[in-house]
């Protein structure tokens, strides 16, 4: 293929015919998305509307409640122990919002505690596997806590906009 000169597009002009291509499959119902499946197999688009209908139907960050926030924390730090610092940290603000509200408050300030414990060990003074499993058993119990609603929700594990180093709950096709 030669070089395209003056006649080459931006790369954004490229993404947005793209975006406009996969558009008109989003909105089709089952039975019309069936129909069109050959054609964007051929033309190499269905992983991308697939792709596009997941990341819609996923939820936001924003439209999470504090308990499912924390048990996705703690979720991603069960995945991946790297840099887990911030991430604790981040629990630890959403289970003190929760307090109030979303779970009861005995329960909280234990695991609080816990985490607060974790912190000043972690890392070196305890292992890897030690302190992922303290993190799965806070996080199990948070779930537990979580109506059949939001359960589900998180069973689903897709969360548009949350971003990490290992990609936790990243829209899959």
């Amino acid at each position: 293929m030669g070089n395209a000169g003056d006649a080459a597009c931006s790369p954004e002009l490229i993404q947005q015919e793209k975006v406009r291509r996969r558009e008109r499959f989003l909105a089709m119902d089952d039975e019309e998305f069936k129909a069109c499946e050959r054609y964007l197999r051929v033309e190499e688009m269905y992983d991308d509307v697939i792709h596009a209908v997941n990341s819609k139907l996923a939820l936001r960050w924003g439209e999470l409640s504090n308990r499912q926030k924390a048990w996705a924390k703690l979720y991603c730090l069960c995945n991946h122990i790297d840099e887990p610092q911030t991430r604790l940290g981040e629990a630890l603000l959403l289970l003190r919002k929760c307090s109030t509200t979303d779970l009861p408050t005995d329960v909280v300030q234990h695991y609080i505690g816990k985490l607060r414990g974790l912190i000043t060990l972690y890392p070196g003074k305890v292992t890897d596997e030690f302190f992922r499993s303290q993190i799965e058993d806070i996080r199990d119990s948070i779930r537990d806590f979580l109506p059949n609603e939001e359960r589900s929700l998180c069973d689903n594990a897709q969360i548009a906009d949350y971003s990490c180093t290992s990609d936790c709950f990243r829209i899959v096709v």
